[in-house]
C-alpha cells in the first residue's frame, strides 16, 4: 500500500533548515563579487557550529575554481540521463522485451532480472520495509519482491471472515491493500500462474491512479509459495506502457528457483 510521506521531525544536526540553505546561497552569491566566500553565515552560524566556533571564516575563491565546480556538477548530474536514454533504446532494440537478465538473490530464492533495473531503495509500493526493490528510471518501471513467513500469513488469514488458505490470504490481502491505495481502480480476476512457473501461485493485475494523480498505472502482482513461505512479486508502470511487458513479468516468475 502506498505510504504517505511525512516530515514532521524536529531539526537534527547535519540537516539544513530551509532558512539556512537560503542564507548560505545568498551569502555565496554575494561573495562571488568580492572574491571571498564565507563558509558559515554569521547570522545562522549558531544553528550549525558550537558557540566557540561562531566566527565568520573567509576563504579566497577564484572564478575559475567556481567554473570548474559547475562543470563537474554538470557532468555528475548528466551521467544518469545517459543511462536512462540507453535503457529506452535497449528495450526497443530487443523487440520491447527486457534485455540481458542476470541473477538476483532474495531470502532463499534466486530469479532472473534484466540489468536495466537498478536498486530502488524505496518501499513506497510494498507492504514490508525489507522488500527487494528495483527500478528503471527512464521507463518509470518499478519492480519488487517481498516475503511473508507462515506466522505472518496466519495473522493475515485471521483478517478474513471467509474460509481461505494461507497462500490465497496473502495474495488477496495484497490486492485489497493495493486497491485501497488507489483513487479509482479495476482488477482482473484471480488466476493461477502459468505452467512455466515452477511454484504454485496466483496472479492478478490492478489498474488505477493514486490519489491526487490522473495518470493510471498498472500493478502486476503475483504470489508464489516457495518452501512454505509466500513471495509477492510486483511490476508497476504506466498503464499505457505495461501491456507489452506482461510476458516479461511471467518470465521473471518462471525463473524463480530456490537457492
Amino acid at each position: 500500500m502506498t505510504k504517505p510521506v511525512t516530515n514532521n521531525k524536529p531539526y537534527k544536526f547535519g540537516v539544513f533548515q530551509p532558512s539556512i540553505i537560503s542564507a548560505l546561497t545568498s551569502q555565496f552569491i554575494a561573495n562571488l563579487t568580492t572574491n571571498k566566500f564565507q563558509v558559515w553565515p554569521k547570522d545562522n552560524v549558531n544553528f550549525i557550529l558550537p558557540f566557540k566556533y561562531q566566527i565568520p571564516i573567509f576563504v579566497p575563491v577564484r572564478l575559475y575554481t567556481f567554473i570548474a565546480f559547475i562543470i563537474v556538477l554538470f557532468i555528475a548530474t548528466a551521467c544518469p540521463s545517459i543511462d536512462y536514454d540507453s535503457a529506452q533504446k535497449r528495450l526497443k532494440q530487443n523487440n520491447m522485451d527486457f534485455a540481458d537478465p542476470k541473477k538476483e538473490f532474495y531470502k532463499g530464492i534466486r530469479y532472473m532480472l534484466s540489468d536495466m533495473f537498478v536498486n530502488g531503495y524505496n518501499s513506497q509500493f510494498t507492504l514490508s520495509t525489507d522488500a527487494d526493490t528495483k527500478i528503471i528510471y527512464d521507463l518509470a518501471i518499478n519492480f519488487s519482491v517481498e516475503v511473508f513467513d507462515p506466522e505472518e500469513a496466519e495473522v493475515i488469514q485471521f483478517r478474513f471472515d471467509k474460509e481461505i488458505d494461507l497462500h490465497r490470504a496473502v495474495h488477496e490481502n495484497y490486492i485489497l491493500r493495493r486497491q485501497q491505495s488507489l483513487n479509482e481502480h479495476t482488477t482482473t480476476i484471480i488466476k493461477e500462474t502459468p505452467k512455466s512457473v515452477s511454484f504454485p501461485g496466483y496472479i492478478q493485475t490492478v489498474h488505477g491512479s493514486q490519489f491526487g494523480y490522473n495518470e493510471a498505472s498498472s500493478y502486476f502482482t503475483a504470489t508464489l509459495e516457495v518452501d512454505g513461505s509466500y513471495y509477492v512479486f510486483q511490476m508497476i508502470g504506466k498503464k499505457e506502457n505495461m501491456g507489452y511487458l506482461y510476458d516479461d513479468f511471467i518470465d521473471i516468475l518462471a525463473s524463480v528457483t530456490q537457492k
